[in-house]
């Protein structure tokens, strides 16, 4: 795998894996050892993140739906409750795609997110191992 990439890699899986549904998994274990890893903080971003009554109660739940089913490079859903909408977009591969969602999600609030400069949008370009949450 490419050097540059580990860290996305790693955080989309994570933010991937915690907004699946189903009880809440407890704590998810940053992979690396050191207090000060660029990687701790998104870990306890996503810890608090599952810990969050309205997105608990969205995942367990809120009605899903696939928002880009015949993408391969994708995966997004989105998980419908009481008016709230919790959308996961995520690009798995290493290659930048570009993703059309038909879900109006810019003026959402993002949740988590891969790179910090996410701007989600109903068509935008993933950059490689993107993944982000977003909730209206």
């Amino acid at each position: 795998m490419n050097e540059l990439y580990h860290d996305e890699s790693a955080k989309c899986m994570a933010l991937t894996l915690l907004m699946m549904p189903g009880p809440n998994p407890g704590s998810i274990s940053s992979p690396m050892d050191t207090e000060d890893s660029a990687l701790a903080g998104f870990y306890r971003q996503l810890d608090s993140l599952r810990e969050d009554s309205c997105v608990h109660e969205l995942l367990i739940h809120g009605n899903f739906d696939l928002l880009a089913p015949e993408d391969a490079q994708i995966f997004a859903y989105e998980r419908c409750l009481k008016g709230k909408r919790l959308s996961l977009i995520a690009n798995w591969s290493s290659e930048p795609v570009t993703c059309r969602i038909t879900t109006d999600l810019a003026d959402g609030v993002v949740l988590a997110a891969v790179y910090s400069d996410t701007h989600p949008s109903e068509t935008m370009l993933l950059r490689p191992y993107e993944a982000f949450a977003v909730l209206k």
